[in-house]
């Protein structure tokens, strides 16, 4: 792929800086998890605590007999999985993973929706896989930029921008690290990415949790934001759902087994339109 999007990427086509950027991340993430993985089965948990831990979890053993067989198969399923994986992406060094990072933020400040997503989420959600990620020079320009990107989102009517923004106002998630602790916020951004249509995030998913704990006055604070939004930013219309973008971009096609039903075009020059 660094051989057929790379030239364009490094002159400055953002949708190919996107592509590579996540692919290569995406890569390093998994090949990061599946060396986390051979650690975890080279090196078993030992001594008394460890032993009596597991007994206190499952005195008579039968949750460790039912689940062996599915076990089992999760393990050929997940071997099979890093196989087509590493065939697909080769080694990622941490020079090219470098500039992954660099080229993610290149197309996030061109604009680019999923870039966006993927760089306030500081790698699309991967970089706790990754050693050494924090010290990217790249990680520096998140911590000024993230902020920005997320507010022109926002502006721009990107379906994840409101969810984010819970998150974000509620401390959860790592760019939660970027916001102040704002309650009525993060309960009017909830409410904002449930009425165009992606309640499948964290903030929305806390939205009663959170609102409940709100005082009446900052209830009718969070529910006059949010509507004010709602009209000016996505036109009072909500976002159908075969045009949402992944959540959290958590999964990338890599090429291995069929696209997923109702995906839209990855790294996309702009964000799906609100329908009538």
């Amino acid at each position: 792929m660094w051989d057929t999007l790379g030239r364009a990427a490094r002159a400055g086509d953002a949708p190919s800086a996107c592509r590579l950027a996540l692919t290569t991340l995406n890569c390093a993430a998994q090949d990061a998890g599946r060396r986390f993985r051979a650690r975890l089965r080279t090196a078993p948990p030992q001594g008394e605590l460890q032993a009596m831990q597991a007994f206190v979890a499952d005195p008579l053993g039968l949750s460790a007999e039912v689940n062996r067989a599915v076990t089992a198969e999760l393990e050929q399923r997940i071997e099979r999985l890093d196989v087509e994986t590493e065939r697909f992406c080769g080694p990622i060094s941490e020079e090219r993973r470098s500039e992954a990072f660099a080229l993610l933020r290149q197309a996030a400040l061109s604009g680019v929706p999923d870039a966006q997503t993927a760089y306030v989420l500081w790698g699309a959600g991967f970089t706790p896989l990754m050693e050494g990620t924090m010290a990217e020079p790249t990680f520096e320009r998140w911590l000024e930029e993230a902020p920005t990107i997320l507010a022109r989102m926002l502006d721009a009517g990107h379906p994840d921008a409101p969810g984010l923004l819970a998150e974000g106002y509620g401390r959860d998630g790592r760019h939660g690290w970027l916001y102040p602790s704002d309650p009525m916020r993060a309960v009017a951004y909830g409410q904002l990415a449930q009425r165009i249509g992606q309640a499948r995030t964290l903030g929305a998913r806390f939205l009663d949790i959170r609102r409940s704990a709100l005082s009446s006055s900052q209830r009718a604070d969070a529910d006059r934001l949010a509507e004010r939004l709602f009209t000016e930013k996505y036109a009072g219309q909500a976002l159908p759902p075969s045009s949402s973008r992944r959540e959290s971009l958590g999964f990338l096609y890599l090429g291995i087994g069929p696209m997923p039903t109702g995906k839209v075009d990855e790294c996309a020059a702009s964000s799906p339109k609100v329908t009538p």
